[in-house]
């Protein structure tokens, strides 16, 4: 009988002594008037309370040294979004040309330069396989490519008026009309 009550007096002592790390500064002492009891599944020294309450200080800690160092905005009267990357111009930035932000009016110019340098680029195809036609002596070969280049040029006409208009600031109304 002796030593059956040792036995439990060893196992009260270790589970009497299996309590919260953190003592009097424990989450759960002001309602227990002491530091809590560890469970079993707790593996570290503070209660899971203690922990919880921790990571929590650290998260807000984290989040408050972050905000501290945080560039501050400037107070002067500048536009909130982004501007258009072409020099002298102010108005806010909505889409890219290549690798700027831009405008829709300087995008707009920049779409038809694009088109113009394709345009310009198929004339350039067609006037040589034109100049092959005709060295082979091919006649049906040498109409059909007569023609397209035609209507390549044509295009190309087309597509400058369009750079112009963009380039004067009306290129809404004429850049969609003969593509």
């Amino acid at each position: 009988m002796g030593r059956n009550h040792e036995r439990k007096s060893v196992t009260q002592k270790a589970a009497s002594a299996l309590r919260c790390s953190s003592g009097t500064e424990c989450v759960a002492y002001p309602a227990l008037s002491q530091p809590a009891k560890l469970s079993r599944s707790n593996p570290g020294p503070r209660c899971f309370a203690c922990e919880e309450h921790w990571a929590n200080t650290q998260l807000r800690w984290a989040a408050e040294h972050r905000k501290a160092h945080q560039p501050r905005p400037s107070k002067r009267n500048e536009p909130k979004g982004r501007i258009c990357a072409k020099r002298f111009c102010n108005r806010p930035a909505v889409e890219r040309d290549g690798e700027m932000l831009v405008c829709r009016e300087h995008g707009a110019v920049g779409r038809a330069v694009a088109v113009r340098a394709r345009r310009r680029a198929s004339v350039l195809t067609c006037e040589r396989v034109l100049r092959s036609a005709i060295a082979s002596g091919d006649e049906l070969l040498e109409r059909k490519w007569a023609r397209l280049l035609l209507e390549a040029e044509a295009k190309l006409a087309w597509a400058q008026k369009d750079v112009e208009a963009a380039e004067r600031g009306q290129g809404r109304s004429m850049l969609g009309k003969h593509r």
